[in-house]
């Protein structure tokens, strides 16, 4: 943590959690998939194993408009992390193509597991963009409620990540690895059935308790360390 004196705002210093980044010192055309940074979402990773008395190695999956997928080794450190922006892909395809009529801009209001499944399915067979234009067809074709279509979209948006994560040269995760699932309770429950329902995966699933405050529980567990407070 770094301090920042700014007498205009208080007379005491205010402290400053840096953002960091994956161990790559010279970025190319070659390993930029290796290159990742986070501004904050470390601080949310350390408040998940202080406050949910976790231990590593783990994978942590922070689902959001950039979602991290953030690595902790055995002694508890951060090893890297993933980005994607699964997110905002969701929020723009919902409201922002010709799959806008067929959801009315709206997004998956709870989980139905066959739709989830089937679009993580078909994103693995034909990719995401022909998935994509499947949910066209299934409103045009088929008798699936509007929840059941935002659900294959939301299946294969988030397969797409997690193809991310199994791929990825950014760090280490072998398919034994503990997930901890956290973020709005549709995402993180979604990411959870992807990854219990998925083969490659063979490891622990933990879901984070609803309504706990990641970030105020990381900066609290740094400034102890910090012996700021």
């Amino acid at each position: 943590m770094t301090p920042a004196h700014l007498p205009e705002i208080s007379d005491e210093p205010i402290w400053f959690v840096p953002g960091i980044r994956n161990h790559k010192d010279a970025v190319s055309l070659d390993n930029v998939e290796q290159m990742d940074m986070m501004r904050g979402e470390e601080t949310e990773a350390i408040g998940v194993f202080s406050s949910l008395d976790i231990r590593g190695p783990a994978l942590i999956i922070l689902p959001g408009s950039h979602s991290k997928f953030v690595k902790i080794d055995a002694q508890n450190r951060i090893e890297g992390c993933v980005t994607t922006m699964g997110g905002e892909l969701l929020e723009v395809i919902t409201r922002h193509t010709i799959l806008a009529s067929s959801l009315q801009h709206q997004f998956a209001t709870d989980i139905d597991s066959p739709s989830l499944l089937q679009g993580a399915r078909q994103c693995l067979q034909t990719g995401l963009s022909r998935t994509c234009f499947s949910v066209r067809v299934l409103d045009m074709f088929a008798s699936l409620s509007l929840n059941q279509k935002a659900n294959v979209l939301l299946g294969a948006v988030l397969q797409d990540d997690l193809q991310a994560v199994k791929n990825s040269r950014a760090f280490d995760c072998p398919p034994d690895t503990h997930i901890v699932v956290c973020g709005k309770e549709v995402l993180k429950f979604a990411f959870a059935t992807l990854i219990d329902h998925d083969p490659w995966f063979n490891g622990k699933i933990t879901v984070a308790p609803e309504n706990k405050s990641l970030s105020a529980e990381g900066l609290l567990a740094l400034a102890k360390r910090k012996n700021i407070i």
